[in-house]
Order: structure tokens, then sequence, then C-alpha cells
């Protein structure tokens, strides 16, 4: 077990807020609870849909009716079933649904009115819900929401029931092929937000993806990525993709995007960093040119050459936006190693927190070449930086970060450095009597 292990988590919840520079008040009450008035945000909906309408029992389109809460965290209500896109519907036009709201604060997820694409299974024999409904037939006639609850999508359109109609039609083989693809590209660009980012997913869960994409649906892919709707976690699982699963056949569509004017997204050129592996010198200084500081937030991430550290290191200490100066310490890490010890060390001092946690990070993952100048840090007339630093003595696993530590704790002049050189080794502190 390494030496990080027995931090308790109080010194590391201190540890963070020392990095972060935040005073830590004695007394200061933690987070404070949300008002009791303010309910909640209903569950969302949408996880994992598609996997649950191949394999649930039935996936219908319903409009909810005499929505009710039966206890303090359970629900029922009654569907009127509009069409099946899977499956036999059992008592044909109604079908009545339980399911739990295991957060006592969050409202309902389903309410009297609303239309819902749902799949649903058998609903789960627990206790609970023989105490909840103790008459056999009444119970045995319920039908629960398929991945506990959150197969469900609310107000679907008519393009979103058609696609996933055609795509359940597909036997098993053809979903997992091109066919399958097709039509979960498709759902990734029409589709409301929760099921085109469950269709993300899932075309990561698809062996030799190139292979089975081609021309049209890697350029549909783009087109996803780039809805004028898109979430950012849609754009974000979108970009991993293309990176992960090398999309070539995204690239035509991308690389056309980047002779346009006024330039696309930055989100485009995060593409190609991802398919390439790197940002070429000339991509970058084409980027930084650009005002908002999105654009150099990718070259910060990506940067690449002969030239790139040089780049990184003025973009980590001067760079306005405290994102691109945080991306900018991270990569100069990667690609420096040992050699960006100096410039990581210099952003212990920066005016923002996630810089500071960026480069504590970043001299942590280094070992034993950062120890010595973390250990300078501590002992500069930077209190920042100097709290900075032990919070990276204590994440580094080189045996003399721990040695450092116990010599800070035992000879710095700053009592307050040396309280938090303590909690770094995981020793009580305050009051023993």
């Amino acid at each position: 077990m390494g030496r990080g292990a027995v931090v308790t988590l109080a010194a590391a919840v201190l540890l963070v807020a020392a990095a972060a520079g935040a005073p830590a008040a004695r007394g200061a009450p933690a987070d404070r609870a949300a008002p009791a008035d303010r309910a909640a945000p209903r569950a969302a909906g949408g996880v994992a849909l598609i996997e649950a309408a191949e394999s649930a029992p039935s996936t219908i389109v319903a409009t909810v009716e005499k929505a009710e809460r039966i206890d303090t965290h359970g629900y029922t209500a009654v569907l009127r079933v509009e069409r099946s896109l899977k499956g036999p519907v059992e008592g044909e036009s109604q079908l009545r649904i339980a399911w739990e709201e295991l957060a006592s604060a969050r409202t309902s997820r389903f309410r009297s009115g609303e239309r819902i694409l749902v799949s649903l299974e058998r609903l789960s024999g627990a206790s609970i819900w023989r105490q909840r409904f103790p008459d056999p037939s009444v119970r045995s006639a319920l039908l629960g929401v398929a991945m506990k609850g959150d197969a469900f999508l609310r107000q679907p359109g008519q393009g979103t029931l058609g696609l996933l109609e055609h795509y359940l039609a597909l036997s098993e083989a053809d979903r997992a092929g091109e066919a399958g693809v097709s039509y979960l590209v498709d759902l990734a660009l029409i589709a409301e937000l929760p099921m085109a980012e469950d269709a993300a997913s899932q075309l990561a869960t698809r062996p030799q993806l190139e292979a089975k994409m081609g021309a049209r649906s890697g350029g549909k892919l783009v087109d996803a990525m780039l809805r004028p709707d898109a979430s950012e976690s849609l754009g974000h699982a979108i970009v991993s993709l293309i990176g992960s699963r090398r999309l070539e056949s995204t690239r035509p569509s991308l690389e056309a995007m980047t002779r346009r004017q006024p330039p696309p997204p930055p989100i485009v050129f995060a593409a190609l960093a991802q398919l390439d592996q790197g940002l070429s010198p000339e991509r970058s200084a084409e980027l930084l040119e650009q005002a908002p500081p999105r654009y150099r937030e990718v070259v910060a991430r990506w940067a690449s050459g002969p030239d790139a550290e040089a780049v990184l290191t003025r973009l980590a200490r001067s760079d306005p936006s405290s994102a691109v100066r945080a991306q900018a310490v991270t990569r100069l890490v990667v690609l420096g190693g040992k050699d960006a010890v100096d410039g990581a060390a210099r952003a212990l001092s920066d005016p923002d927190r996630e810089v500071r946690r960026a480069a504590l990070e970043g001299l942590a993952s280094l070992g034993d070449a950062a120890v010595p100048t973390l250990r300078q840090a501590v002992s500069s007339n930077d209190p920042e930086a100097a709290q900075a630093a032990i919070a990276a003595l204590s994440i580094c696993e080189a045996a003399s970060a721990q040695a450092a530590l116990v010599e800070i704790a035992a000879t710095h002049p700053d009592p307050a450095l040396r309280t938090l050189a303590d909690i770094a080794l995981g020793r009580p502190i305050g009051d023993t009597h």
C-alpha cells in the first residue's frame, strides 16, 4: 500500500482546500443543505435506453395517467398505450407501472399527461413491493421500468421512434453490423439528447467500428457532434469515439470544415487532434490566432512537434484564460516529463485554483524528480505555492516525498505549514487531552 493510502479523508479535504487557496475556517459548516422547499430535479431518463429496448420484453409509447405517490419512495401510474415498438403489450390499451424515487427530495419522474417512450419488464419481487401491493393479482399485473427506472424518454419525436423501431426490427447480428451502426449514428444525429448520448455510448461498444461506418455515417457522426442543441457530454463522447476508434471515415468532413470561414467550432480541431494524436505546429499557430480561448485550449491539450514545449510554457505562464493555463501545464508535463518540473512548479503560485491543481498533480506524477523543486517551493515566501507543494508531496508516491514531509512537519518555521505536513502524513492533530 502506498503512503498516500494512509492519508485520512479529513486530511485530503484540508489539503485540497489548501492547494486551492481556500481558508480552512474553524467551525465552518460543511456543504449547506439545499433549502427544503427546493425540489431536486427529476430523473433525466435515457440511461442505456437502447440497450434496454433490445433486452426488455416490451418497449412502448404511451401517455401517463393517474400518476401518484403511494408511500415515501414508491409511485404508480397508468399508461395509456399508443403503440408498441417491440414485444406484446399485456392488458391491451392500458398498463399499470410502479417505480421508486429513492432521493426523497426528487419529484416524480412521470407526470399525468406526459407522453413517454419506455422499456418495461416485470416488477421486482422484493418484499417492499409485496407490502405496497399485498393483493397478488394486482401485484402480478404491475410492470417496472427497465434499467432500474431509467429506461424512458419524455416527449419522443416521430423521427426518433421510427429509427428505433427499425433498429429493433433488425436481427441481433444486423444490429451489431453496418445496418445497426447506421441507425445508431442517425439516432445520435436526430434523437432527443438523452437518446442521442445513449446512441453514442452504444457505438463505443461496437467492435471494428470503423469498418462498419463508411463515409456517409462518418459525415453524419460529425454533424451529430455539431448539433446546435448538442450537450457538452454528447460532443465529448463523439470526439472521444473518433479518437479512440480511429474513425478515419470522419476525416473528410472534419478537414472540409477547417477550410471554411469563419473557422468551425473548436471541437472540430479537437476531433482532428484526437485522430492524429496531436496538433501540427502549423495548425497550432492557426488556432493561437483565434480570439476565443476555447481554440487555445485545443492547442494546450494537443500541441505537438519540436516547438510544442515552448508554446505550452508560454501559455502556462501568461495566457489570460485559466482553463488554457491549466491544460498547458498538464500537457507540458506529459510531453516534457522530468524536464517540465520547473515550468510546472511556476504554476503552483498561479492565482487560479484549477491551474494550481493541474501543477500539483503533474508534479506528483513525476515522482522523485519533482521532490527537490517541491521542497524548495515549501521554503519560498509564497504561501499559496507552499501549500500546493505540500499537497503535491502528499499524493506523490516517491519515498523521498514522505521524507520531505517529515522534515517539513518537524522543522518548518511556519506552524500552519507544519500542521499541513502532519495532515499529509496522516498524523492526528489538535487537542489530544
